[in-house]
């Protein structure tokens, strides 16, 4: 089996992330047999985001990350965290990683339901 194929089998993100994004032509196999060794940077810091907003131009994508302060009709307010750019090409690698674990996540525990405000068609 290779890793990842199993949806009841948990998997390291991260790893699966860097085998598309850093080295783009590992294959799973490859990837399973190669050794990470990730390390955090002295200024790591760990947070929790309930709010993205995002802006795109023709050379990268800017995401703001932060809470929401406020969300009326009238007013949104929130605190920008961290922002983080991408290449084109990293967020749409990143974008497919979200993809694929989003719907490893509903196989293993249900459906994620959105606020009807909150879908999109």
């Amino acid at each position: 089996m290779v890793l990842g194929d199993d949806p009841t089998e948990s998997y390291d993100m991260t790893s699966k992330l860097e085998d598309k994004m850093v080295l783009g032509t590992l294959s799973d196999r490859q990837a399973a047999q190669r050794i990470t060794d990730a390390t955090q940077s002295p200024e790591h810091q760990t947070i929790y985001v309930n709010n993205v907003a995002l802006q795109v131009s023709p050379w990268d994508f800017k995401f703001d990350m932060g809470k929401l302060l406020e969300a009326t009709k009238e007013k949104l307010s929130y605190e920008v965290a961290v922002t983080v750019y991408m290449s084109p090409q990293h967020a749409k690698l990143f974008a497919q990683m979200v993809a694929r674990n989003v719907e490893k996540y509903e196989q293993q525990m249900g459906e994620i339901v959105l606020p009807q405000e909150l879908a999109s068609d």
